[in-house]
């Protein structure tokens, strides 16, 4: 079942007549759309074929195509997130791409990956995503292919999501939230400040010389050579 969107565009008014294959960089944007239309569209995605990214930002809503690419970069930054979790003990669990969102402040947005750290423990035993009566997700990734992620910081950070490494076709930028409720570049991450960011985008550039399993052993490998304690503040 198809829903109707309310657009100011010439693109097709329903979920499954929209072909993003078709469409410049296989994204859309459409204005106008109301929460109750983005929850039908959630719902109509679940059973459709179609696997969307999405982000929506006060009637704003941007829907874009996951490329081959995209794919394997979002995936090798987020086992090398898990890898580095593992090899330091230190808790974690994965949201994965679940849509984030809040009614009352008219945000949603689906993550490539995200991950509860700090607050692991207060959201380890639910079932549903659930951001009033939980705390946001600690960190999310996003990778940058053929679009830019502004829209989508915005809506982290209304949303409260403290961090967000996000991959630029070059490196991994560092976003941490401020006290100001927007984003700063930073050179370290929060939640590992002793992990040298820099080095991530050495890793998934090997991506074409070795294959997965061989990046992820040579990621180990190069993790167990870090300090074991984090260095001083």
């Amino acid at each position: 079942m198809a829903h109707h969107l309310s657009a100011e565009t010439g693109v097709p008014m329903t979920l499954s007549d929209v072909d993003l294959d078709s469409l410049p960089n296989q994204r859309v944007v459409l204005h106008d759309v109301t929460w109750a239309t983005l929850e039908a569209l959630l719902e109509d995605l679940e059973t459709s074929k179609q696997h969307l990214r999405l982000a929506y930002e006060d009637g704003t809503l941007e829907l874009m195509t996951h490329s081959r690419e995209h794919e394997q970069i979002k995936t090798i930054l987020g086992r090398m997130l898990e890898l580095l979790t593992f090899e330091r003990d230190i808790p974690m669990l994965s949201y994965g791409s679940t849509t984030l969102r809040r009614k009352d402040r008219r945000r949603a947005v689906e993550p490539d990956e995200c991950y509860y750290i700090t607050h692991e423990q207060s959201v380890r035993a639910e079932r549903d995503c659930d951001l009033v009566r939980d705390p946001p997700p600690d960190l999310a990734l996003e990778v940058d292919i053929t679009s830019s992620s502004l829209r989508r910081l915005r809506v982290y950070a209304r949303l409260g999501v403290g961090e967000v490494w996000r991959w630029n076709g070059k490196d991994v930028v560092v976003h941490l939230l401020a006290s100001t409720g927007a984003y700063a570049e930073g050179t370290r991450s929060r939640l590992f400040p002793w992990l040298p960011m820099t080095e991530l985008a050495r890793f998934i550039e090997r991506r074409s010389e070795l294959d997965e399993t061989r990046l992820m052993h040579d990621f180990r490998d190069w993790l167990r050579s870090l300090p074991a304690a984090p260095p001083a503040a």
